[in-house]
């Protein structure tokens, strides 16, 4: 059973796959699609993926955005709250320009995901291919160290100090991830995948490996769904 972690990153999407056989993992892997119907087409079949994107989106703005993203900003707390950004309305995914009557309300961060949230609200249309669940590395990453990260992941020590996050996981994910990460920093030129692109899909894929197991949550436990029947929920 293959399940993955996914990052939008510079060339595309970054996937940590993971390979699990009873109670250990197997293989483990990293691959750069440049499109995310990559990964949905992927052979064998993935059983969960978990994705750092907005999945399950509002028809009309409510204050603070969806439940799910108040609950996360409210277990992370400051600073790190402020990761987690409110997706656009479904009617604004068409948007192309910021400053039009779509981007009312919008912040330019989340216009500037627009193109790789509409890729995958696109590829999710009528799809029964792989099951996509959205995630957040920054719960991921809290719920491991049992504490919301102190330093941004953009900087050398927000990096080192989610690393060794990462090793801290049972055995033996610390050491398939570490060396995931190393055969990343190898392989991938920094101009295709960022530094914390991989550490963040790698922390997914353990995100994923839960979600297979039923051992994930979602905030909220009950979540609602929007208008195609997704549920608008973050797994940790």
């Amino acid at each position: 059973m293959w399940v993955a972690g996914v990052d939008g990153c510079r060339g595309g999407w970054v996937a940590v796959l993971i390979e699990l056989e009873a109670s250990r993992i197997g293989r483990a892997a990293i691959y750069l699609a440049h499109r995310v119907v990559e990964i949905l087409d992927m052979e064998p079949a993935l059983h969960a993926v978990a994705i750092d994107i907005p999945i399950g989106l509002l028809d009309r703005p409510e204050p603070g955005g969806r439940l799910c993203d108040r609950e996360a900003r409210r277990l992370l707390g400051r600073p790190r709250a402020s990761s987690v950004f409110n997706p656009p309305l479904r009617q604004q995914l068409s948007a192309k320009v910021y400053g039009g009557s779509l981007t009312k309300g919008m912040s330019r961060q989340t216009f500037g995901l627009l193109p790789k949230i509409r890729e995958v609200d696109e590829a999710l249309l009528g799809s029964t291919r792989g099951l996509f669940y959205e995630a957040h590395p920054e719960l991921a990453f809290a719920l491991v160290a049992g504490r919301p990260m102190t330093f941004n992941k953009k900087r050398v020590p927000g990096r080192r100090e989610r690393v060794a996050v990462l090793r801290k996981l049972p055995a033996p994910w610390g050491d398939v991830l570490g060396r995931v990460l190393a055969c990343g920093e190898i392989c991938y030129r920094r101009s295709k995948i960022g530094r914390d692109d991989l550490v963040d899909a790698a922390i997914l894929s353990w995100t994923a490996s839960r979600i297979a197991a039923g051992q994930a949550r979602s905030l909220p436990p009950a979540p609602p769904v929007d208008g195609l029947d997704r549920p608008m929920a973050i797994w940790c």
